[in-house]
């Protein structure tokens, strides 16, 4: 995952939460942290970016069984 800014064309790497996971839907929160569905055969999981620490938190399966997980807005 990168963090871009526009106006600078700065573009900086945050790392890998899951290999092997494709991100599936990013949704973020009011505080600007980022949720990330993923994909990966039978492994659907939500990943949360934390701004303030700038480190991810594997969230887990969103439901056990399902193959992605996506953002319902």
């Amino acid at each position: 995952m990168y963090h871009y800014i526009p106006f600078s064309g700065d573009i900086t790497l945050l790392g890998t939460p899951l290999p092997g996971h494709q991100f599936w839907s990013i949704t973020t929160d009011d505080s600007g942290n980022v949720y990330i569905g993923t994909h990966k055969e039978h492994e659907g999981s939500v990943i949360k970016y934390d701004v303030a620490s700038k480190s991810f938190k594997n969230m887990g399966k969103a439901t056990p069984g399902m193959r992605r997980a996506m953002s319902g807005q």
